[in-house]
């Protein structure tokens, strides 16, 4: 049997093939199985997929049936373990949002430091998970962190603020952006004095439940997680 690098086998269905069920016990198992790397590892998020990816590989074994993409088994099996850990976890457990905060911007910069935001200052006039429209560029997004004063490289920070000196003075926020207004699922680093708050609007973005749950109409919920870091919004 040829093995096809980068593709999961799934057996057809025939009475010489592999049974329906067994088929879908196999699938079921790489659901708990990345729950418990996830848990019992700290990889960054490349590694997990491709600890994954060898864990897909004993079902190129069976032959016969259809080749499915492996992005597309992997998009399938990241929602079941969305669901999974949403469903297993109790408030102190974490979730793929909160390993981003962890790893990827590891000195904090960017509103992405997990050091609680308590006492909240006064000054800082937006919370975690209001809905905001971005004055010079128009686009729409929900706030998922803030600093009192900018955190970030001063090489960003030259590249981005230009001679704007009193945006690193003033509270930064980190937005979650609307991919109807912008499609690449971006996350954006903004003063405060070029946003507003709009109302009665949700957000679209592939991220948006790892960080909030319900919206009330006016703010998206921070899950217990972010809650932690911003206990005052």
């Amino acid at each position: 049997l040829a093995l096809t690098r980068g593709t999961v086998l799934i057996p057809a269905d025939t009475s010489s093939k592999m049974p329906r069920g067994l088929q879908l016990l196999l699938l079921l198992l790489a659901v708990p199985l990345q729950y418990l790397i996830c848990q019992w590892t700290s990889p960054s998020a490349s590694e997990r997929v491709q600890l994954i990816k060898q864990l897909s590989k004993p079902l190129t074994l069976f032959s016969g049936g259809y080749i499915l993409d492996w992005n597309k088994w992997h998009d399938m099996v990241v929602n079941w373990t969305r669901s999974m850990i949403n469903f297993l976890q109790d408030e102190d457990g974490e979730c793929p949002a909160e390993e981003v905060f962890k790893y990827q911007e590891k000195n904090g910069h960017f509103g992405m430091s997990t050091v609680p935001r308590t006492p909240r200052p006064k000054h800082v006039k937006f919370h975690v998970g209001q809905v905001i429209r971005h004055k010079l560029w128009n686009y729409r997004g929900v706030i998922i962190g803030w600093d009192e004063k900018l955190k970030a490289s001063e090489a960003w920070t030259q590249q981005n603020h230009g001679d704007k000196k009193h945006w690193q003075d003033m509270p930064n926020y980190a937005i979650l952006v609307d991919i109807r207004d912008r499609p690449s699922s971006q996350v954006t680093y903004v003063p405060e004095e070029n946003i507003e708050l709009i109302t009665n609007t949700k957000i679209v973005h592939s991220t948006l439940e790892e960080y909030f749950g319900e919206f009330d109409g006016a703010r998206y919920l921070p899950r217990p997680w972010l809650k932690k870091v911003y206990p005052h919004g």
